[in-house]
């Protein structure tokens, strides 16, 4: 059962929480900087916060090493925006942010896998899984990643809001109401991304967030599969959803401005909702 204070942890905090740290960023930052590049760099930070600050009202600080591997995507946060701010600050050649890409991924998505890997119950579908949700991750990100540089920022944390959002209440319809909460703190950082970069002017963010998004967002779908009852299709389909971007780019490539923003939203909610759809068939059907 949902109460306020669910409400106000888990999708006002984060709002504010990744607002003031963006809008921080760019005041202190900008006449020394740029206001462009300003954001660029509070990006991976402002959704570091806002994640974490929303996890941790909602259900307070894990242990270490967590009694649940859920547990690992609120602790592998800080990581994930040191690494976002490395590749933001640093301006990192391109080898370098491919080995760090392909270095974290796999590593988060064995953490969350644990469990099922080291089980008693240990069954080889399970390696096979984590083999390949870690590739389709490697693989997002790096789709993800060249979208970035295409889009402003305020049209970034739109696209990913557009994602997320429908991922929330996919895992809630499939049995976990942590994870579709989980889900709703991580919408709710892009849904304050897309309004402070839209109000404050362009802004190059899209480098060091993607990979925090990414991990999060991938490590809740794995979750989701592993701990949950989100069908696989789901799955493929919610990572498929902000890909879909690309395909507006090509299929609108005479358009620039809203028109192009519009298709890339709407071909978005359009996967994400076919599997808000079948997610809504199958609850009700149980």
């Amino acid at each position: 059962m949902f109460l306020l204070r669910d409400l106000l942890a888990g999708v006002e905090l984060p709002i504010v929480l990744t607002a003031g740290t963006l809008a921080v960023g760019w005041f202190a930052l900008r006449h020394r900087h740029g206001a462009r590049d300003s954001r660029s760099w509070a990006g991976p930070l402002a959704l570091g916060v806002g994640f974490a600050g929303g996890y941790w009202a909602l259900f307070g600080l894990p242990a270490f090493p967590p009694l649940d591997a859920i547990e690992w995507l609120f602790l592998l946060t800080p990581g994930l925006v040191l690494l976002g701010l490395l590749d933001s600050l640093g301006r990192v050649p391109l080898q370098v942010r491919v080995v760090s890409i392909a270095a974290s991924a796999p590593a988060s998505m064995l953490l969350l896998s644990w469990p099922l890997l080291n089980g008693n119950n240990y069954d080889s579908r399970q390696a096979v899984l984590f083999a390949t949700a870690t590739m389709l991750l490697v693989g997002w990100i790096a789709a993800m990643d060249g979208l970035a540089a295409r889009v402003s920022a305020a049209q970034l944390s739109a696209i990913l809001f557009c994602a997320a959002a429908p991922a929330a209440l996919v895992l809630l319809l499939s049995g976990s109401q942590r994870l579709g909460q989980i889900g709703g703190v991580l919408a709710a950082t892009q849904f304050a991304g897309s309004l402070v970069n839209y109000a404050l002017g362009p802004a190059a963010l899209g480098r060091g967030v993607i990979v925090v998004f990414g991990v999060l967002f991938g490590g809740l779908l794995l979750s989701g599969y592993s701990y949950a009852e989100l069908r696989p299709e789901n799955a493929l389909m919610l990572l498929a959803a902000p890909l879909m971007s690309w395909l507006a780019l090509l299929l609108a490539w005479q358009f620039r401005g809203l028109p192009l923003a519009a298709t890339q939203l709407a071909l978005v909610l359009v996967v994400a909702g076919s599997a808000v759809a079948q997610a809504m068939i199958d609850f009700t059907a149980d």
